[in-house]
């Protein structure tokens, strides 16, 4: 996995670097079709959009369907469709979990994201309204075995959770062991027996190669989403910055 892994971070930087250079040029078609050829094997061609490539057939039209998990951003979106209303203090009381959910009623969120001791709360809360209710695992450290994640999945999808954020083994990133990394999403996504699984990978807390290799991890272990920051880490949510 290391070699492949090697291989897609060189792959992505000289596609980032090439982008960099071509910043301000329209793409063209043979452009389009050199960034593909870029692309790891393990990543079909067929999964690249319109919104991706640069190119389209009709102003706003995807060449694919959306990936599972996914909803292409229409004319008329409203940015309350996109907005995961959030409460995961420790010292959140059910009133105030009450209150969050009444708000994303209201206001049509997305979804509503609590701790997992809250979560048969949410549901029937929400119950016949489009919100979601997710939840986090391993949250905010990552640092729990991969077996204790799975069944905290597994647990909070019988108690209605529709979302799943789990923090990634960030201490295995660092260290890179890729095995271990990978096990534990792939632990995550059978807990989660087909609802949706999200990844926080801390990402400024990574290098910039780490954060390549996490995201193609969690493709190849069937995560819909990575999501760059638990809130909680001392280093924050931003990419950590490039030298110049």
């Amino acid at each position: 996995m290391t070699d492949s892994l090697q291989a897609l971070a060189r792959e992505i930087a000289r596609e980032l670097a090439a982008a960099d250079l071509a910043r301000g040029a329209p793409p063209t078609e043979r452009d389009t079709a050199s960034r593909n050829a870029l692309l790891h094997p393990s990543i079909p061609s067929h999964t690249i959009s319109a919104a991706a490539t640069g190119l389209a057939s009709s102003p706003g039209a995807p060449t694919t369907a959306a990936p599972p998990g996914v909803t292409f951003v229409r004319a008329n979106a409203r940015i309350a469709d996109f907005i995961d209303h959030t409460l995961l203090k420790a010292e959140a009381t059910s009133a105030e979990v009450d209150k969050l959910c009444d708000e994303a009623r209201e206001h049509r969120f997305a979804a509503v994201c609590v701790n997992p001791v809250w979560v048969t709360r949410c549901a029937e809360r929400l119950r016949g309204t489009p919100v979601q209710v997710a939840t986090v695992i391993g949250f905010p450290l990552g640092a729990n075995d991969a077996e204790t994640k799975r069944r905290e999945a597994a647990l909070a999808v019988a108690h209605g959770a529709t979302e799943l954020d789990m923090v990634v083994a960030l201490g295995h990133v660092k260290r890179g062991d890729w095995n271990h990394v990978a096990d534990d999403i792939a632990a995550v996504v059978e807990g989660a027996v087909g609802t949706l699984v999200k990844v926080i990978i801390e990402s400024a807390a990574l290098t910039p190669v780490e954060i390549i290799k996490t995201c193609a991890i969690a493709r190849e272990m069937r995560a819909q989403y990575v999501k760059t920051s638990t809130g909680f880490h001392a280093a924050g949510g931003p990419p950590p910055r490039r030298s110049p």
